[in-house]
This record gives structure tokens, sequence and C-alpha cells, in this order.
């Protein structure tokens, strides 16, 4: 349907559509549910056939237990249809109807995903008895009473038309806000959106990095990121390099491949022209003679190369058809020749280059005409050619002022300088012949891969999106003003939302097509265009400034002495008429560049200098983004200081699809605020989700009216204490000390804790799904996999979904932000500045002075080179430029005005050097342990265990019908979108979600992040242990309405399971005396012991209890000293018998329940505080202390405690927390040394 005429309000629609709606509504339904099918008249026939009396009971048994279900299953059913229904004809006017009943699906099924960790579906192929919620074995009707009970309870909360309470902007999960306030389904499927945004892209853009095959073609793609970067391993190995090892000649192929594809370095062929007269014609008339006449034209493509003071023209090879065929012919006559072993293949790229005669204007005046040209004049103006054929590097990227490119004001920027070799870590070499064959097919492969994604993701799918938002609003603006909104509201509306995600996650397009970000963009001239381009932060801003400094040194002096010189002119009386016309001419030109490099020269400064304090200041910098970044962008981006690691094109790819999917998210927010007009705290809420999303900075964060957001916090330095500290400034520390906690306090045994997550997949889904999905995602064991599909299939289907990102997993709830990639080892040392360096900065009157003198330095170099790994040399450089820009800026000349940018600056420096350092040592921390890296490494056992769970949603989309399995042939789970979200929900709702837009706003800032860093866990643990608990208690029909009734009848119904799970087990003791397992099964199924006549709901919380309660009370119970001969000291005796070595208490742990944990501790609390003395001293210290750490700051509040109650005896103990492995585990003498030597 269209917007306008056939997207109307669903109560004014014809008869005709209000019957296909209701239709459409009714089939989705019963797609996810079932239509309510009774299965007793099956039974009552078994029962009749029936001989014996102890099988009729239990059919009769069977009966009443049916008749349950089909009745809950009737009442859900018409409840949820008459509710839609209802609904459908009292949204608002700016909800869609069809999109109406998509969301409506879309909540009912969220109904069943947060009750019951699964989604739900109809399944026919075995009829309808076993379809959906008719089927038994799965369903009974205290679950499907459950749903009804938490269905309603949403709806009541969405009916009371209360705002968003302090409690649910703050502390309840976003999904479960959206959930509970909208019945229809929008605002849940915008925040889901949201929160699944980062899957969305990394499943989008997994084709383009990995080889996957195609659901449609059932073929590999054949080139991806992944294929590229295998066949560049590959070059490194072969040939040899003076002074490389292997590993440094495939990190030397890795970057010359990206040197090759820009062409910044270029394979040259020296030719001469032709000096006979009538060679020299036949030359001229040729594609090289017109190449080298039209290039020489240009001042960029007449290149001084080696020392020769002599000018030559490149002419490009590889980009035509005649130009290959002369390569090739070239090629094969070296070969024939014997002047070369191996020749490049059909993929290389070379430039003819001919040497351009010193006197151009002689030259041109003796072959104005085939007559005069002779033999002699030839000789006399071409000289022969001074260079040797090979491989040339580019020095500079120059900007060539009085060029412009076609159709602009901005002046061309282009190679230059070419010197002999290629520069690999400050060394010149030769690239082997033995390389370049299969560097030429990798370089052929990576123009096909950006030709695809360029067309594919960039020109279509990026303009499709674009043209969706734009066509959205421009139908959407006279509807807002016909319901009363003023243009200037409408405007501010747009443009608060447009600017969500900054200029990184907004692409801009310009007129030659291409695409730019904040500081990367992707030039499209043809195949043989540049490609991506992308550089650091950093040196974008060095490049900024450079940039104002040539504009205000340089170009505008420039302009204004010739400006001043054609106004000379134009004054003088001496001058004629054609000398004034042709001042006239040129002025006309010098003051329109120099109004050109005034604009230009404005928005570089407030790219550097501007605020982003307001919406205005933001929209400001945006557009100044957008401006240079499409008109001026020559001026300040030298490629010399591009990026050149490979991982800048999987960063390519997230960016430009996170680009299209935030724009989509857009579309939804838009749709979202017009269809909740009227709830301005939900549309806040809403926006303030989106940001989050965006990866913005000002975002909201608090406790109920706590309010600890980054932008609050920036006030409160302000206000307070007169420090100007941006959000982003704070938001960076906060990620820089969380970082220093996660470093100094997570390794091997909080690992080996962790793997012990696994019992909520046991609790949720089962032991066999858990154990079989252990088996078939274990590398190192000979049965995984499955029947169709080996583990290396399994896991890249896992990887597709996106589940394993970093960005997703437990330790991202750690180090939010982080970048673990950089270094491979670890130095603590090294995370202290060299703060006497800045000392000496003072004194330093030259650069080279500081760079000699700054010995701390030095030692941070000397440490990282004997480490020998080629990646940290890379460092090195970015070091020593942090030392010259650390003099720059210190001895700099700068304005007033530029204080605050200096400020950040230097704020940025330190924090640079000290986080990369802190990095290596949370790599260490998180990645690296000797053996069994799965299970003893966070990171590892995070992988592991999200890959099982994973691969369980599979499992269960796979039974529940929604994978398309072919009779023959290939085929993955992730070829089903309903697969792969399954897989999704297993992960988040077994080992959840902990990035920020999946976190509550208690989470969310500096100050939440760090309170709260080690207590996400808790909170997402606790949340689920009260759905299991709830369900079983509310989910018997006489319970529905009474909480308190529920909840106390579990006391008594969860020892009777357990009773009924030990008889169960016992029974098969009978095996001892000659039973069979089958007569053991019988008797079993015969009694009230049958698991048939099992409330579902109730048996899960009873799981709960045996497999995180009971370990909780033996682990709690160990540290307190009860009185003899008590019902408490025989736990406690069991317990630390249990206990006693390190693996089972580390298994307790791991197993701990949230819920029991806190009851226990405020039962011990309530003791304490009314002195009912069940505790020893010690005991009552050891409750407060595990009281506090339930709070947030609670490592920094005990470690206060302890130093103010003694500081000699505690300060060790509670500085403990804040040292690394192994010094925290050293005695206090120990720790005094470190200490020590750290200030030495």
């Amino acid at each position: 349907m269209s917007y306008c005429d056939d997207k109307k309000l669903a109560s004014v629609l014809v008869e005709e559509s209000r019957k296909e709606i209701e239709t459409n509504l009714e089939k989705g339904i019963s797609n996810i549910i079932e239509y309510p099918h009774s299965n007793v008249k099956n039974l009552r026939k078994k029962y009749k056939e029936a001989t014996k009396a102890r099988e009729r009971k239990t059919l009769l048994k069977h009966i009443n237990i049916e008749k349950e279900r089909f009745k809950a299953h009737q009442n859900l059913f018409n409840h949820i249809m008459r509710k839609s229904i209802d609904d459908l004809y009292n949204v608002s006017a700016f909800v869609i109807p069809d999109e109406y009943v998509s969301n409506r699906l879309d909540f009912i099924q969220g109904v069943f995903q947060e009750a019951y960790s699964k989604s739900a579906f109809a399944k026919r192929d075995e009829g309808l008895s076993k379809s959906g919620l008719n089927n038994s074995s799965q369903w009974d009707a205290p679950k499907i009473n459950y749903i009804l009970y938490k269905m309603k309870q949403w709806e009541k909360r969405a009916n009371s038309d209360k705002e968003l309470s302090r409690y649910e902007k703050t502390i309840k999960m976003p999904l479960l806000v959206a959930s509970a306030i909208d019945p229809s389904g929008q605002v849940r499927k915008f925040v889901k959106m949201t929160t699944t945004l980062l899957d969305s892209y990394l499943q989008i853009g997994y084709p383009w990095k990995t080889s996957i095959i195609d659901p449609i073609t059932k073929q590999k793609n054949p080139i991806s990121l992944q294929s590229i970067e295998d066949k560049l391993k590959g070059i490194g190995a072969r040939g040899e390099v003076s002074d490389m090892s292997n590993y440094q000649k495939t990190v030397a192929a890795t970057q010359l491949s990206e040197e090759l594809l820009h062409d910044e370095v270029r394979s040259i062929i020296p030719r001469d022209i032709p000096t006979n007269p009538k060679e020299f014609t036949k030359w001229r008339n040729s594609w090289e003679g017109k190449q080298f006449f039209q290039m020489i034209k240009f001042e960029s493509e007449r290149h001084e190369i080696d020392d020769s003071d002599s000018r030559y023209v490149m002419i490009p090879l590889h980009s035509s058809d005649k130009g290959i065929k002369i390569l090739s012919k070239y090629r094969k006559y070296q070969k024939s020749s014997g002047q070369k072993a191996v020749i490049p293949n059909e993929n290389e790229n070379a430039f003819i280059v001919y040497r351009i005669p010193d006197n151009l204007k002689s030259f041109f005046s003796s072959i104005k005409n085939n007559k005069s040209i002779t033999k002699e004049s030839l000789e006399e103006q071409i000289k022969p050619s001074e260079l040797e054929e090979g491989f040339f590097t580019a020095q500079e990227h120059r900007v060539y002022k009085y060029e412009l490119i076609p159709g602009t004001d901005e002046p061309k920027r282009k190679y230059a300088d070419w010197k002999k070799g290629v520069k690999f870590q400050n060394k010149i070499y030769d690239p082997p012949d033995s390389w370049m064959p299969e560097m030429w097919d990798s370089i052929e492969m990576q123009r096909e891969w950006n030709e695809l994604f360029y067309e594919k993701v960039l020109k279509k799918e990026h303009s499709k999106v674009i043209q969706e938002l734009d066509d959205y609003i421009a139908k959407i603006q006279p509807v807002l003003m016909e319901n009363g909104w003023h243009v200037d509201d409408i405007q501010e509306m747009f443009d608060k939302i447009s600017s969500i995600g900054g200029i990184k996650f907004n692409l801009t397009q310009d007129k030659q097509g291409n695409f730019i970000s904040s500081n990367s963009f992707v030039r499209k001239a043809s195949k043989f265009g540049y490609g991506h381009i992308k550089f650091e932060n950093a040196v974008y801003l060095d490049m900024v400034q450079e940039a104002v400094k040539a504009i205000s040194s340089s170009y505008l002096p420039e302009i204004d002495a010739q400006i001043a010189t054609d106004e000379n002119i134009l004054n003088s009386e001496e001058s004629d008429l054609v000398e004034k016309a042709e001042s006239r001419e040129r002025l006309s030109d010098f003051y329109k560049r120099k109004k050109y490099y005034e604009d230009m020269l404005n928005n570089l400064e407030k790219r550097l200098y501007g605020d982003t304090d307001t919406e205005a200041d933001k929209k400001e910098i945006m557009m100044v983004h957008k401006i240079l970044a499409t008109k001026g962008r020559t001026l300040f981006t030298d490629h010399k200081k591009r990026r050149k690691d490979r991982s800048l094109w999987s960063e390519y790819v997230d960016e430009a699809i996170r680009a299209n999917e935030l724009t989509r998210m857009k579309i939804e927010l838009f749709k979202t605020i017009l269809a909740f007009k009227d709830n301005p705290s939900l549309v806040n809420y809403i926006v303030d989700q989106t940001k989050v999303a965006a990866g913005d900075a000002d975002i909201e964060a608090g406790f109920f009216n706590l309010n600890y957001s980054d932008s609050n916090i920036s006030k409160i330095f302000k206000n307070w204490f007169g420090k100007d500290v941006s959000p982003e400034r704070i938001r960076d520390t906060g990620v820089f000390i969380r970082s220093l906690k996660t470093a100094f306090n997570l390794g091997m045994g909080t690992a080996f804790t962790n793997n012990f997550q696994r019992a909520n997949g046991i609790i949720n889904y089962g032991f066999d799904y858990v154990m079989d999905s252990m088996r078939a995602m274990n590398p190192s064991s000979e049965n995984n996999g499955t029947q169709n599909h080996k583990y290396q299939e399994l896991i890249e289907q896992v990887e597709e979904t996106g589940v394993l990102h970093p960005g997703n997993a437990f330790i991202d709830m750690l180090t939010l932000g982080m970048d673990l990639g950089q270094g491979n080892s670890s130095n603590t040392k090294e995370a202290i500045l060299p703060l006497v360096d800045l000392i000496r900065l003072q004194k330093a009157t030259s650069l080279e002075g500081w760079l000699d003198q700054s010995k701390s330095w030095d030692k941070l170099i000397t440490s990282a080179q004997n480490r020998g790994a080629v990646g940290e040399k890379i460092q090195l450089e970015e070091i020593q430029r942090v030392k010259k820009e650390i003099y720059e800026i210190y001895h700099g000349d700068y304005k007033p005005k530029h204080k605050k940018y200096l400020q950040n600056r230097l704020k940025d420096l330190r924090l640079g050097l000290s986080q990369s350092a802190i990095n290596r040592l949370v790599k260490w921390k998180l990645e690296w342990f000797p053996t069994a890296g799965e299970y003893t490494t966070m990171s590892g056992s995070e992988r592991r265990m999200r890959s099982e769970f994973a691969f369980i949603g599979f499992k269960l989309s796979e039974e529940m019908g929604r994978v398309n399995i072919p009779e023959s042939g290939d085929w993955k789970y992730t070829d089903s979108q309903d697969a792969i979200d399954m897989a999704r929900l297993s992960v988040y709702m077994n080992l959840f979600g902990f990035t920020k837009v999946m976190a509550s706003k208690m989470f969310r800032g500096a100050v939440g992040g760090m309170g709260w860093q080690f207590r996400q866990y808790d909170y997402h643990q606790t949340v689920v242990e009260m759905e299991w608990l709830r369900s079983a208690a509310m989910s018997p029909e006489g319970m529905l309405s009474n909480k308190a009734l529920g909840y106390g009848a579990l006391a008594f119904k969860i020892p009777w399971q357990i009773a009924k799970k030990s008889m169960r087990g016992g029974m098969h003791a009978a095996r001892l005396a000659g039973m069979t397992k089958e007569q053991v099964l019988y008797w079993q199924k015969h009694s009230f012991l049958n698991k048939d006549y099992d409330d579902k709901n109730l048996d899960r919380a009873t799981n709960f209890f045996l497999i995180r309660g009971l370990p909780t009370i033996m682990l709690k119970f160990l540290y307190f000293n009860f009185a003899p001969y008590t019902i408490f000291r025989s736990v406690q005796g069991l317990a630390r018998s249990f206990t006693k070595d390190d693996i089972n208490m580390r298994a307790s742990r791991g197993l701990e329940s949230m819920v029991v944990s806190k009851i226990i501790t405020a039962s011990m609390l309530l003791s304490y505080v009314f002195d009912i003395g069940m505790m020893s001293a010690d005991d009552e210290d050891d409750t407060i202390e595990d009281a506090i750490r339930q709070l947030p700051f609670s490592m920094e509040i005990i470690t206060m405690l302890l130093w103010v109650v003694d500081f000699g005896e505690n300060f060790w103990r509670g500085a403990r927390p804040y040292l690394p492995t192994p010094f925290k585990q050293l005695g206090d003498e120990s720790v005094r040394e470190f200490a020590d030597d750290i200030i030495n």
C-alpha cells in the first residue's frame, strides 16, 4: 500500500479492506500459536480400547490434562484475536494498518520469547494435534495460562495511559519497557531494531567479508575480503627479501597490495620517444603518443622521478584494452629473450614512462608540422630516459593549486616525487618477481569487490534508503501540519533525528559519486579508482590543522598578491585596454578562488574548534563535515597518511551497511514518534534509545531521580568546579577506568566460573540440548558438527548471525569500547605515563632535542621492539608521532580561541598512550592462557558458549519447521531469518546482551558503567530467575489474580516436585534387582510420577532451585559460624566438604543464583541489624561486606571502609583490587617492592 490513499486509518477502511486485514491478523496469530484443537476425542477412543485398569487410569488423567490445555489455548486465542482487532481500530492516525498487523504479531511473539526464551510457531506437517500450542508434550495449561497472564499485565500497563515511571526509564530493560507500554507492537519493533542494529549490519555484511554459500545459487561467493586476505597470506612465503622474516614478508606484502591498489607504488617501464622522424610520426599518432600529448598539458602529470632534474609522463597500461595488449606483448618478449624468468599475469598494473623534453616550447615548435621534423632536431630536443624498470614509490601526495577538478573549485591532489623501491618499516626493498602473479590477482579481486560493493551497497542500497526517508518526510509533513504542527517544530524534529549518528554514520555523496564520512571516503572514478580511504582520527585532525596553516600562510597571501598586481594594472594609466581586459578576467577568477579558500578556512577552523553543546551546534558541525567532504577534501586529505591495514576494509563494510540500517531505523523512529506524539516521555525515551544505538555521547543515564549522564556530569564539572570537560571526555575516561579494573581483576578464575552459565540453557531447554551443542561446537572433538554440517561450517553460520562479535559479549560489559586487538603482550609499567619527560619538554629548545632527551619514551620503544612483533613497530611510529605532536602543541603559537581544542588534544594524547598500554594488559587477561583457552579465558569461554547457544537456537528453529531443508544439496541454517533470530534469542536470553543499547539507563554513561561494572550480569540473571519463579507462581489457574498466594505456594510445590524427581530417579535402583529399563519407565508412566503430569513451569522453577539455588545456599553457608547441632551447622558442613578445593568453589560461584543469594544476604543483614545473635563478629563483617557488594562502586566503597577502619593494617588489602595479576597474589612486602619500583 502507498501512504496516501490506501494507507488510511483502519476505522475508515471499506468493509472489504477491513475483512482482509482481520483475515491477515487471524492467519498470523494461528501461524504462531495454531488454532485450538482438542485431542480429547482421540484420547477417549484409546481409553475405551484400553484393557488394563492402570492404563485406563493414566489415560483418564491425560484426558483431564488435555481438557485444561485446550481450554487455556481457546482462552488465549480468543483474547489475542479480540484484543488485536479492538486495538486495530483504535490506533493512531499515523499507524498503517498493514504495519500494525506485522507489529502486533511481533509483540505476541515477544511475549513467548520473554516467558520461555524461545519463539512459538505452528508446525502442521505432523497434523493439527502436534502443531503449535496443541502439542501437549511441549505445552500444558499452566504454560499457556502464563502467556495470557503476562500479555494481560503488559496490556494493563499500556492502557493506564501513564507516563513512563522513573523505574521504567532507568532500571527496566528497553525491550521490556517497549513491550509493556505498547501492545500494538510499534514501539517494540523500533526498540528491537535498535538492540539488533549490531547483529543486523554484521549479518548483512558477512557475505562481503567471508565466502559463504549463496542460498539461491548454492555456490560460494568467489570474491570476499577473506578470499583476498587468504591469497595475500600465501604471498609472503615466496621469494627472499633481505632482513625480513616470513611474518614480516607477509605484512610487507599486505602493505604493498594497498599501495599498488591506490597507485602509490607503481611498476614502471621506461621507454624512449623515437628520434627517427618516420618512427616519431608513427609514435605520435599511436595510442601511446596521443596519451603522452594529452597528459603533458597538466602540471600534475609531469612527474619528477628519482634524483633526475627531468620530468616524466606515466601512462597507465592496465586501464585500457590497447594498453593491456602493449603490456602483454612486452612481457612475452621479456620472457622469450630471457630477461625475466617469471612474468606477471594478465592482471598486472604497469605504467609506460616517457621522459618529457626539457624545453617544451622549443619541442612543440620543432614538430609543428611533419616537414620540419628532422632527426637532428628530434635528437636535440628528446633525451633518453635515465630510469630503470621496476617499482617506484610516491614520496608525497601533492596539491596542485592551479589545477581544478573539472566542474568544481577544488584543486587537484595527486601522488608525486617518485623514488626507486618500496618502503617498509624504514627499509627500501624490491618486491620479488615470485610475489607478483598472485599479488596482481589479489588486487584485481579487490577491485572487482570494490565495484560490486559500491554498486550494490552504496549506490543502490544507500540511495534507496535515503530516498525512502526523503519520501516519508515529504508525505508526512502535510499530514503533520493538518494535525496542528507548526512548520518550525516539524523542521526541528527532522533536524534532531537526522543528526543522530553524526557524520560517521550519515554518509554524504558528492557530485562525482564519492561517498564520504567523517574520516574516510570512497572515491568512484572507475574500476581503477582509489577505492576506500580512511585515516586515524588524530591523523585526520593533524591534516586539517596543516591545511589551516597552508591556506593562512600560503594560499590566501598568494592570491592577495595576485589581486593587488592586477588591480594596479587596472588603475595604471600606462595599461592598455587589452591588458586591463585580461586583468579583469583574472581578477574574477582570483576573487572566486579567494572566496573558496576563505570559506574552506572558516569551515576547517570550525571543524577544529567548533562546539557541539547544542542541537544547533551539532547541526552546524554536521554541515561543516559535509562541506569539507564534498568541496574541500583535497585541501587536507594526504593519502600518504591513510591507513594501510587490511582491517579497514572490514570496517568499511560495517560503516556503510550500518549507515543504511541506521537510516532505516530513523524512518521507523519517525513512525513511532508520530504514533505516540501525545506521550512525550515515551518519545524522549525512544529518541535517546536511538542515540545509544548510533553511538552518540549525548545519552541519558541515571538511577531513579539521580541523573548521572555524561552531559550532566559535564555540567557539574563546569558549574561546581569551573572545569570545561566535554561529555566525550567523560565517556572516554569512563572507558579507561573500566578497562583498568578489568585488566586488574579478570583472569583464568573468572573465565572458569563463567563457563557455568550453561546452567541457564539446561534450565530453559534441557540437558540434552546443552550437551548436543557442546559436542557439535567443540573444535577439538572428533565427533563435532552434525550429520549435515561440519564444525567449521557451523561456526561460520554462527558468525553470520553476529552474536560472536566482541561488542555482544560479556567482556564488552567490562571494557565497553576498548580495542582488544592491539599488541600481543603486557607490561604493567608501560601503563605509567613518563611524566618526567613532560617536565623536560619545558626546557626543550628544538624538536630534535626533545626527541633525543625523552629517555622514558625510548624505553617504551625498546621494550616494544624486544617483543619482536611487526604489529608493535607500527605502534612505535605512532609513539614517535605523539612525541612530535606534544612538542608542536606545547611550543606552537596558538590563539586564545584554540585553548579548548589544545586542552582536549593534550588529554587525548595522555589517554591514548595509557589506553594503549592498558589494552595490551586487558588482552592478556581476557584472551591468553597457556592451555584450554576456550575454558580458561574470558573471550575464549564467551565465544565457545555463544556458539553453543546459537546452535541450540538453530536446532530449535529446525524442530519448529522454520528451516527449509532440501532433499539434496547444501543448505544452511542462516538461509532462514527465523533460524537467525532464534539463534540470537537463545544467546541473549541465556548469556545476555551487554551492549549499551540493550542495557537499562542505570548502566549507561561513565558513572553508570564504572559504578555497576560488575553488576550488569547480576541484573540480567535476576530478571531471568524472577521470570522462572513468576511463571511457576502465576500460571496455575487459581493463582492468576493472587501473587502472594502464588509465590507462597512455591514453598510447598518445589519441595514436592524435588521429591517426585528423587523418586523417579530412585526407581531406577530397581534395575539392580533385575527390572529392565523399559519396566521401570512403564511403572513411572502409570503412577503419579509420570512426567506428563508435571506442571512444566513448576518443573523449570524446580530445576532452577536444584541447579542454582542449592549451590548458592551451600556457598553462603560457608562463611558463617552457626551454633553446633543445628540444621545450619549441618548444611555448612556439607557445603565445606564440597567446596574444599578451588575448582568446586569456582563451580559453586558459577552456579550462584542472584535471587537466592540476595535473599540470604538480606536475611543475614536483618539478623545483624536486629542482633539475633546467629553470627560471630567476623561473620557480621562478612555480612556487611557482602551487602556492600550489591551496591554501585562496591569495590571502591569496601576499599575506603577498610582504610578508614585501620589504614596501616588494611592498606594492601584495600589496594589489592587495583593491582594486576600476578601482583595481587603476592604478599604485602612484594607489593611494596613493586610499588617502589614503579615510583623509581
